[in-house]
C-alpha cells in the first residue's frame, strides 16, 4: 500500500494460541530435519543456511517491501557480521522478479 497509513493489529487469545502452536510445529519440524543430517555436519549446514538467509534478505532489500523477510532473520544476534557483509545491489522494482 502506498497511502502511507499504518494499522496496528493484535491477535486474539485464540489466535495467539494457534500462532504458538504453529511455532512449536515449525520448531519440531526443524528438529526432524536436523536429526536427518549427520551430526558431524549439522553445525556447518546450519551456518550455511544462515548465510543463505542473509543472501536472500540482501537480494530483496532493494525491491521488496522493507521487512518482508525479517521473519527469516529471527534468532540472528543484532549486528551479526553476516548482515553487514551481504552485498546489497540497488535496482528498481522494474527489474525485480518478486512482484
Amino acid at each position: 500500500m502506498s497511502h502511507g497509513r499504518a494499522a496496528v493489529v493484535t491477535l486474539t487469545a485464540s489466535g495467539r494460541r494457534q500462532a504458538d502452536k504453529l511455532e512449536r510445529q515449525e520448531e519440531w519440524f526443524a528438529g526432524e530435519i536436523l536429526e536427518r543430517i549427520d551430526r558431524k555436519h549439522r553445525a556447518a549446514v546450519v551456518e550455511r543456511l544462515a548465510d543463505l538467509l542473509v543472501a536472500v534478505r540482501a537480494a530483496t532489500t532493494s525491491c521488496c517491501p522493507e521487512g518482508a523477510f525479517d521473519h527469516l532473520m529471527t534468532g540472528f544476534p543484532p549486528g551479526d557480521a553476516r548482515l553487514g557483509e551481504a552485498g546489497i545491489q540497488t535496482r528498481s522494482c522494474d527489474d525485480c522478479e518478486c512482484r
